[in-house]
């Protein structure tokens, strides 16, 4: 009967063993996929920042060369 008891037992401590290291490791994806998607996001917003840096520089210059503000730039 007790070997009944403890093949029981192993099975479900088996089950509950693998369900939790699934959860654990579905978390770890989830965390992952955060981590993507903000690296992805900070990538974006410095790609933006750098083109807006070079369009401000190419106004600066014109208005160097021409003495007057680009029409749209407004400083």
């Amino acid at each position: 009967v007790y070997e009944v008891i403890e093949k029981r037992d192993r099975y479900w401590n088996g089950r509950l063993i693998r369900k939790l290291a699934a959860e654990e490791a579905a978390r770890e994806a989830a965390r992952i996929r955060e981590q993507e998607e903000k690296e992805r996001i900070a990538r974006h917003l410095a790609e933006e920042a750098e083109r807006k840096a070079k369009r401000d520089a190419r106004y600066a210059a014109r208005k160097a060369r021409v003495g007057r503000t680009p029409p749209g730039f407004k400083r």
